[in-house]
């Protein structure tokens, strides 16, 4: 699920609040937020997206492990729609590939740009970080197959996260 803290003086709704996707709660207690005032942070509000990034079933999971995602059966492009800016993200540009099959390695090891090697299963440690921060990240944006590259684009003034699976990864 895509989280987004925003303050509560922001008035202009996205597409996906007037169509009843997206809920705003208060910091404080996920309570509904009020209309009439209060402290800033008090009306400060997260922003929930109503559909997750995936279509994928989540399989019960040890919070500590990072869960097995399964090799891409299909080459394919997916892209959904990024209603709020993110400067800091627009630079990212990262293809993540399965540690263990030698193909995607060879060719993880020819990209001239970012790519990640998955580990499924390996042990999370949030104390020392022992396991790549951007490992991490192929789990908060559900990455559903591997390889997949992850980076957003803008078509006709609209931007947009990318997710190309299979061998269109590496295009």
């Amino acid at each position: 699920m895509l989280l987004v803290l925003l303050p509560s003086h922001v008035s202009a709704q996205t597409d996906a609040e007037q169509k009843g996707q997206v809920f705003r709660f208060s910091a404080r207690g996920g309570l509904p937020l009020d209309p009439g005032g209060g402290s800033p942070v008090e009306q400060s509000a997260m922003v929930f997206r109503g559909k997750e990034l995936s279509t994928r079933p989540r399989p019960q999971q040890r919070s500590n492990v990072m869960p097995d995602v399964p090799p891409c059966e299909r080459s394919v492009v997916r892209r959904m729609p990024v209603a709020h800016a993110t400067p800091i993200l627009d630079a990212l540009d990262i293809v993540f590939y399965s540690a263990v099959d030698r193909r995607q390695r060879g060719r993880a090891e020819r990209w001239e740009g970012d790519s990640i090697a998955y580990q499924a299963g390996s042990r999370i440690d949030y104390t020392k970080m022992t396991t790549a921060p951007l490992q991490l990240l192929a789990q908060t944006f559900r990455v559903e197959c591997l390889p997949t590259r992850l980076h957003f684009v803008t078509d006709n003034d609209v931007r947009y996260i990318e997710f190309r699976e299979g061998d269109k990864a590496w295009e």
